[in-house]
């Protein structure tokens, strides 16, 4: 049969009106589908790479890296301050091209999200059409630590499951992320799980503030039960 194989390069590529930067890629197709041997993006320091098979029934399987992306330019942040970073990922794009499915880890470095500073944070994800799911999501800062699970989806409405644990939280980072004007500090531990349409979100947890100040009085040690709806 008919066996065709190539190569291309474009400096300045884009899609969809996304600059891509320079892109490169060599692929090699026959009757059992295209062989993609190699495929890689280059925009100013960060990269992608990408191997893999586009069978003939529409099937694809796709080995990608990406290193050193710019969160800010990957994610619409609903934080106010918006998110930032630099981010690596590892992971396939399996299913079909109608109804792909990408499985992999993601780390970043040095990030931000609103008023959370964080050194790395890393969590294995996956993403379908009708949802995101993340596990075993964990994000250190300084001595403090977060360990969460996420499951969203929009099949109909957007809903949303959580489940959260703080350890060693600085009460005013969490206060500026959460924009309370309240002044406060110590160290945060608790756990809260958050679901529901997201227009009625509901949580409950638990939370306790330990050397603590709040409005200029020192607090050893407090804890509480909440339930929000």
């Amino acid at each position: 049969g008919l066996v065709l194989v190539g190569r291309a390069a474009v400096a300045d590529a884009s899609l969809g009106g996304i600059a891509l930067g320079a892109v490169e890629t060599s692929f090699r197709s026959d009757s059992a589908g295209v062989a993609l041997e190699h495929l890689r993006l280059d925009r100013g320091t960060a990269w992608v790479i990408a191997a893999g098979q586009l069978h003939p029934g529409g099937e694809v399987a796709l080995h990608a890296r990406a290193m050193a992306a710019d969160v800010a330019e990957v994610v619409e942040s609903p934080a106010a301050g918006g998110a930032s970073g630099r981010a690596d990922f590892a992971g396939w794009v399996r299913g079909s091209l109608r109804r792909p499915e990408l499985t992999g880890t993601v780390m970043v470095r040095e990030g931000r999200f609103g008023g959370l500073h964080f050194d790395v944070a890393r969590t294995g994800v996956t993403l379908r059409q009708d949802g995101l799911r993340l596990d075993r999501a964990a994000l250190r800062a300084g001595r403090a630590h977060l360990r969460a699970a996420v499951a969203m989806s929009w099949r109909q409405s957007a809903r949303l499951e959580m489940d959260v644990e703080v350890e060693r939280m600085p009460a005013d980072t969490l206060a500026k992320a959460a924009s309370l004007s309240l002044p406060v500090s110590g160290l945060i531990d608790g756990s809260a799980r958050i679901e529901g349409p997201l227009a009625r979100l509901s949580a409950t947890g638990t939370v306790a503030l330990r050397e603590a100040e709040i409005g200029g009085q020192p607090v050893d040690h407090a804890s509480a039960s909440f339930q929000w709806d």
